[in-house]
């Protein structure tokens, strides 16, 4: 800058440089930054850097940049940190510190520290590449500073070091040094002076506000940093439908259906194919979509040119969607799914002899199908994927990856074998886990593989979040009917038990013990089972949300349901037992010290089902799927555990039904021998059916357990997990028939038996006299 007033020269010199001529080099920090993300996207980040010395952690200089990964993913940030003193303290050391937060909620996701190695030179190069974490994976360090009342410890992402962070209006090293935040509400205070904005506000307080933009179609304004120079100062993030710098552009729009001939999958695979010419190859571009649980038709948006769509619905399994000469933008495009759109691998066209050929002996005989199936649309082999047209007779084929790697780059996140897709290659603006038949989830972390499936994994998906019951699918609605259906069923049958063996006669012997706490349990049971159906509607559509009341839900209703029934199962071949022990006593009836076994016996079945099924509530835990907006109680075992969990479980389920039916089917021929010794004139053969007849009762019990048994067990072992959760249906059912047994104890014990049947008569006689004379007083 000239001033001709007293003909001097000043110069302004950039931050890199000082001196009356800007003559001399600044210490400084140059750093360069590159960031990486394996999900979210969309969402902008603020990136505070800091240059910090290591004595006391205060703040020599620092920068910030906003990141918004479908844009900047490739971009380099090249960052310059001066020291606060010229020169420098050389008696201390200095680090660079990297914070990012979100910006819209300020949450944190991540620190990363970086020590200057040569504190002698004047200037310190660096580059670094950070891998952004997930909210999951937010390190909490470990007390080895002295953060105070006003901080809390975290440990840096790179290393195992710990730092704290302060609360708003502290800093320092140990949060220990008080400053006022001068920062305009509603931002984000790091540091005297150091304030992280709001979207849309901007300056060093965040004051002031970024005019307005013009992204259209409800696009969402992102500005950039104030010292990025372009020729608009924001970015739009369109919605689906609508693309363009400032989303004025309408997307060509694809609805595909299926025919009643092909299965809904869960999610689609779309092979879009470009043709350049002859001279050229194809492009062949591929994205994915999930199928919502709730929709049978799945809408598409494209905004590059293509002529050719094939769907993949699994893995090698095409159809031709769609074939066209001209592509023209803005279209809509509908298209059915059916069988005869279905593209045939060779190995269903021709014989074995032909696929066993070279392919340059093969591939000259493809017309031929072409010519002979004029219902025939394409086909494929290992490296090609080939159309018919029919017009011409004759087959146009091109080069076709079948063997795509869907690994997001080597950095998938999904679980259990899952694929990850993303929707570019370069900047991507999703991802997708694309999880096997077993596995659910937005990163395919839920597994229903295993022994027994919960109603929470079974009827997860069908339960629509924020909306009320009225408009639940239909599923929901005839699932609830069943459950309140089975817990007046369950009320009633443990009443009439209930008022059948709490007479003191029945109480006499060990029988009457096991049964009338088998109905108390019982009772308990169906009350469990309501609570734990409700509940699970009502967290799901997040009218519960308290973390808390999930958790104790999550533990222990579960768990209780699980020891309750095997104690019901337990006590129910408990009576066999004792029925087959008083056969071989005869006339020898000792009911005091069968009573007495009896409640011993019930305490060891009690202490033995609850420390063989612990590791169920030790395992479960919430697990919150922040894409699907859903809370999950999860249960996940080691591979030890899981085969322990699986034996536990079989045994308990096998061992009180083989009880049932050996003690049945004993008695019974125990019974027939004795006879057979008095009555010898009757052979034992006679004899034998004749008790059959006789004791018919002891045989109905078990044989019904067990016919109501099989179900689950069938399900639970051919099925081997729930491959689709548009298809609850097998499992659901499985699930209620499991409490059919608690169900059955009256019908089981007290109907087929004449004993039984004569107290529960009176019982129930004197109950019904006693509300008539009661409401006969009322009357009067």
């Amino acid at each position: 800058m000239n001033n001709t007033k007293n003909s001097t020269l000043t110069c302004f010199c950039p931050p890199v440089y000082h001196g009356r001529r800007c003559e001399n080099q600044t210490q400084r920090v140059s750093l360069t930054v590159q960031l990486r993300l394996l999900s979210d996207f969309r969402t902008i980040f603020a990136v505070v850097i800091t240059l910090i010395d290591d004595q006391q952690g205060l703040i020599e200089s620092y920068d910030q940049v906003n990141y918004l990964p479908m844009y900047d993913c490739l971009k380099k940030y090249n960052i310059y940190l001066l020291y606060a003193t010229r020169p420098k303290n050389t008696s201390t050391n200095y680090t660079v510190r990297i914070d990012i937060y979100e910006k819209i909620s300020f949450k944190y996701r991540g620190s990363w520290a970086f020590s200057i190695q040569f504190p002698f030179l004047p200037v310190h190069r660096t580059a670094v590449q950070l891998r952004i974490p997930s909210t999951k994976d937010i390190l909490q360090g470990q007390e080895t500073e002295s953060c105070g009342n006003h901080g809390h410890y975290l440990q840096y992402v790179n290393t195992n070091a710990t730092f704290c962070q302060c609360d708003k209006g502290w800093y320092g090293l140990h949060c220990d040094i008080q400053y006022e935040c001068n920062c305009s509400p509603n931002s984000l205070c790091l540091g005297p002076n150091l304030c992280v904005c709001r979207l849309g506000k901007l300056g060093s307080h965040c004051y002031l506000k970024h005019s307005k933009c013009s992204c259209k179609n409800g696009g969402s304004c992102v500005w950039h940093d104030e010292w990025i120079t372009q020729q608009n100062g924001f970015w739009c993030i369109c919605p689906d439908g609508f693309s363009g710098f400032n989303c004025e552009v309408r997307d060509t729009q694809i609805l595909i259906s299926f025919g009643a001939d092909v299965p809904i999958p869960s999610s689609l695979l779309f092979h879009f194919i470009r043709v350049r010419g002859k001279q050229n190859s194809h492009i062949h571009t591929t994205i994915f979509k999930k199928i919502p649980l709730d929709q049978n038709i799945i809408a598409i948006y494209r905004n590059d040119p293509f002529h050719i769509l094939f769907i993949e619905i699994e893995p090698k399994i095409y159809y031709l969607s769609l074939l066209q000469e001209n592509y023209h933008l803005a279209d809509n495009i509908t298209s059915v799914l059916t069988q005869s759109k279905k593209c045939l691998p060779i190995s269903e066209i021709f014989n074995a002899s032909i696929v066993a050929r070279n392919l340059l002996r093969r591939i000259k005989l493809y017309h031929i199908p072409c010519q002979q199936r004029t219902k025939l649309d394409c086909f494929y082999d290992e490296t090609h994927m080939c159309i018919c047209n029919h017009d011409l007779q004759q087959a146009n084929c091109f080069n076709f990856n079948h063997n795509m790697t869907y690994n997001c780059k080597g950095k998938s996140l999904c679980e259990n074998e899952g694929r990850c897709f993303y929707d570019k290659i370069d900047c991507p603006t999703s991802s997708m886990c694309v999880c096997d038949e077993c596995s659910y989830g937005s990163r395919c972390q839920f597994s229903t593989k295993g022994f027994a499936v919960s109603l929470d994994t079974i009827l997860g998906y069908h339960i629509k979040p924020d909306v009320s019951f009225s408009q639940q699918r239909v599923s929901i609605k005839i699932a609830g009917a069943i459950a309140t259906i089975m817990l007046v069923c369950g009320l009633v049958n443990s009443v009439f038990s209930i008022m059948t063996f709490q007479t003191k006669k029945i109480r006499e012997v060990g029988c009457g013990c096991y049964l009338l706490v088998s109905s108390y349990t019982s009772a308990i049971v169906f009350i469990l089972f309501a609570l734990k159906f409700y509940f699970l509607i009502a967290s799901q559509m997040n009218i519960i949300t308290n973390r808390i009341f999930l958790s104790l839900n999550c533990i222990l209703i579960d768990f209780l349901i699980k020891i309750l029934v095997n104690i019901i199962d337990f006590l129910n071949a408990c009576v066999g037992i004792e029925r087959t022990v008083v056969t071989y006593q005869e006339k020898k009836l000792h009911k005091a010290k069968n009573k007495q076994i009896a409640k011993w016996a019930i305490i060891l079945i009690c202490v033995l089902t609850i420390t063989t099924n612990l590791q169920d509530p030790i395992h479960r835990r919430l697990m919150d799927d922040e894409e699907e907006n859903r809370t999950w109680c999860i249960v996940k075992y080691s591979s030890s555990v899981q085969a322990f969990n699986s034996t536990i479980l079989l045994l308990h389920f096998i061992c009180p039904f083989i009880l049932n039916i050996a003690t049945a089917f004993i008695i019974v021929f125990k019974v027939a021998y004795q006879r057979s010794g008095v009555q010898k004139q009757i052979s034992y053969q006679q004899h034998l059916r004749q008790q059959f007849y006789r004791l018919k009762h002891i045989l109905i019990s078990p044989i019904i357990l067990i016919t109501l048994a099989i179900p689950r067990l069938v399900i639970s072992f051919l099925s081997g997990c729930m491959k689709s959760p548009r298809s609850p249906w097998l499992f659901l059912c499985g699930h209620f028939i499991s409490f059919l047994p608690p169900m059955s104890i009256f019908i089981v014990f007290v109907i087929p038996s004449k004993h039984y049947k004569k107290e529960f008569n009176a019982k129930f006689g004197y109950v019904r006299r006693y509300l008539l004379n009661r409401l006969r007083n009322r009357a009067t």
